[in-house]
C-alpha cells in the first residue's frame, strides 16, 4: 500500500493547516501559495520553491515525521517517570509500548529513504480516529511538529528567499531566518511566567507555549534524523543542535521547562541510549542544563556521522 493511501485521512487536514499558515503569513492574495503532496525520488522531503510560491512535501516526509511523533509520545511518559523516581536509566520491557516507541525511531529513519515496500505490520498504521490517550498524545505531537515544518517552508516564500542560494553561507543564513520566522509564528502570544517558582504548575498560557516548543523540537530532531539518513550536504545547513538552541531561545522557557526535559531525554534515547544520565540530585541540575548537554551530544553524533 502506497504511503499516500495510508495517510488518505490526513491529506485534507494537512492542506487546511497549510492554508491557515499561509493566511497568518499574509500570503493569501494572488498568486496563490500552494502545497503539493508528492511521491517522487526527490531527496528533499519538505522543500520550498519561493519563485513559484509552492511548498512540496513528500509522503515519505509526512510518514517519517508521523513515526517520529509516535516514538516521542510513547517514550516521553516513561522517561519522565523514570527521572522522577531517581532511576539512572529506563527499563524497557519486551512487548511494551515503550519498546514500540524505541523501534519507531528506527522506522522513522527508514521511511526517509524511498523504497518499494509495504508498511511494516509490526507498527500500527496511521489512524485519525485514535481512541486512547496515548494515541491522541502522539497525534498531537505530529500535527504540531508538522505545523512548525510547514511554517519554516512558508517562511522562505514570505521572506523572499531565493530558490537556490548562491553559497553555503547564504543558504545557512536563509535557514536561520526561516527557523526564526517559523518559531515566532508557532509561539504566538503565549509567554512563560518568570515569577513562577521552580516546580510549580504552569498556567494555561505557559502550557500552550510548552506544547508548541516541544513540537518545534520534535520537528528539528526529525530534521537531524533525516540528515543522518543521508539528506542534503550538511555545509548547506546550520548544525541542527545550533538550530534547536536558537529556535527555542525565542520561546523564553523557564529552567524547569517540560520541553527541555522531553527533548533532552528523547535526543539521548536516539543518539546515546546506553549512557547513564547525570545525577539529577546535583545542585545545578536543571531541565535547561539537561537540554544543553543533549544538544552537545546531538552535535557530536551528527559530526561523527558526517565524517564517516
Amino acid at each position: 500500500m502506497a504511503l499516500q493511501e495510508l495517510f488518505v485521512g490526513y491529506e485534507d487536514d494537512i492542506k487546511k493547516l497549510f492554508e491557515r499558515i499561509v493566511a497568518e503569513s499574509g500570503l493569501s492574495a494572488p498568486p496563490a501559495t500552494r502545497i503539493e503532496l508528492t511521491d517522487t525520488d526527490n531527496g528533499m522531503l519538505f522543500r520550498s520553491i519561493p519563485s513559484e510560491r509552492c511548498v512540496k512535501a513528500e509522503w515519505r516526509g509526512v510518514a517519517s515525521l508521523w513515526a517520529m511523533s509516535q516514538a516521542v509520545g510513547r517514550l516521553a511518559p516513561i522517561i519522565f517517570e523514570t527521572r522522577r523516581n531517581g532511576s539512572p536509566r529506563v527499563e524497557i520491557r519486551d512487548g511494551s509500548p515503550q519498546e514500540l516507541g524505541l523501534n519507531f525511531i528506527g522506522y522513522a529513519k527508514e521511511l526517509c529513504v524511498r523504497q518499494k515496500w509495504r508498511w511494516n505490520s509490526y507498527f500500527p498504521k496511521p489512524d485519525r480516529t485514535a481512541n486512547s490517550d496515548e494515541k491522541r498524545y502522539c497525534e498531537q505531537f505530529f500535527w504540531k511538529s508538522l505545523e512548525w515544518i510547514l511554517r519554516h517552508e512558508v517562511a522562505h516564500i514570505a521572506l523572499g528567499h531565493q530558490d537556490s542560494p548562491w553559497s553555503a553561507d547564504e543558504s545557512r543564513s536563509q535557514e536561520r531566518e526561516a527557523d526564526l520566522y517559523a518559531s515566532r509564528g508557532q509561539k504566538g502570544d503565549d509567554l512563560s511566567d518568570a515569577e513562577r517558582p521552580a516546580g510549580a504548575h504552569p498556567d494555561e498560557s505557559e502550557l500552550a507555549l510548552e506544547r508548541n516548543a516541544v513540537a518545534l523540537g520534535i520537528g528539528l530532531v526529525w530534521v537531524a534524523l533525516y540528515e543522518n539518513a543521508g539528506g542534503p550536504p550538511s555545509e548547506m545547513y546550520p548544525p541542527v543542535a545550533d538550530r534547536l538552541y536558537r529556535s527555542l531561545e525565542e520561546f523564553g522557557l523557564q529552567k524547569d521547562s517540560m520541553t527541555s526535559e522531553i527533548l533532552s531525554d528523547f535526543i539521548k534515547a536516539w543518539v546515546d541510549p546506553q549512557s547513564a544520565w547525570p545525577d539529577p540530585s546535583s545542585a545545578d541540575a536543571t531541565a535547561q542544563r539537561a537540554l544543553d548537554e543533549a544538544c552537545g551530544r546531538l552535535d557530536d553524533y551528527m559530526r561523527g556521522r558526517n565524517q564517516t
